[in-house]
């Protein structure tokens, strides 16, 4: 990116990240000028938006979360460079990249809330909350079909399996997940259908739908093992225990 007479380069160590990562890279800054420059309000910034608002050099669609890096009064000489390492750690519970937006990296000389520049930072779900995704679509046949950021929950979209009997009444499921104090919380929204027949006509079926909501609570023992593989024994079982609340009664 260019702002005469300097050019901006931001250096990202990795391409994809999960919440609670590191993140690490550099702001290079190169005066192109015969004489020197004296840098103000230099600011590097994790920054949130929808990608449907951000617009380069335009701050109006992103929401500053922290500055990660600010150089003020800082002078390069004529045709020289400025290397300057950065990092940060991102929160278990911190946004993630969805359909509609997530992360940025907004970066140049900031003054009166402008942007010069931003970056996509691609965040993905922290791995005990994507290792509990796994377990379910594989184990139990459930397809997570979206995942939402939602205000330090990740809601997840799960569709039910399509010949299951004992699953017939499950349309659809909604998890809100996050990892609180190490701790895995789910909070699951079945969306159910159940069939009534109509009184004396055999023939006349009424398909009546509710909403049941259940809660769960795992600590770092009970959803891991050694070396942070996931202890798949107890995850399932955890799961059965909630799954066993929507099996009809009568399965035909």
């Amino acid at each position: 990116m260019f702002d005469r007479p300097l050019e901006y380069t931001l250096n990202v160590s990795g391409e994809r990240w999960r919440q609670g990562d590191k993140v690490q890279g550099a702001l290079i800054i190169k005066n192109h000028s015969n004489e020197s420059f004296k840098l103000s309000g230099i600011k590097l910034s994790l920054a949130s938006g929808e990608y449907k608002d951000v617009r380069k050099g335009n701050a109006e669609g992103l929401v500053i979360e922290k500055d990660i890096l600010f150089l003020q009064d800082v002078i390069i000489a004529a045709s020289d460079m400025l290397h300057t390492p950065w990092e940060f750690q991102l929160k278990d519970d911190c946004n993630i990249t969805d359909k509609s937006g997530g992360y940025f990296l907004a970066y140049g000389a900031i003054e009166a809330n402008k942007v010069n520049a931003s970056l996509e930072l691609c965040v993905d779900v922290i791995e005990p909350i994507d290792q509990f995704i796994t377990i379910f679509e594989n184990f139990f046949r459930f397809k997570a079909t979206a995942k939402k950021y939602k205000k330090g929950h990740v809601e997840i979209k799960f569709s039910p399996p399509g010949a299951s009997k004992e699953m017939s009444a499950v349309e659809a499921l909604t998890c809100d997940m996050r990892l609180n104090d190490k701790n895995l919380e789910i909070k699951y929204n079945f969306k159910l259908k159940k069939l009534i027949a109509g009184g004396v006509d055999v023939a006349s079926v009424k398909v009546e739908r509710q909403n049941k909501f259940f809660e769960q609570r795992l600590s770092a023992k009970e959803y891991s093992s050694w070396g942070g593989a996931p202890n798949q024994e107890i995850i399932i079982v955890k799961i059965k225990e909630v799954l066993r609340e929507v099996v009809p009664k009568i399965i035909y």
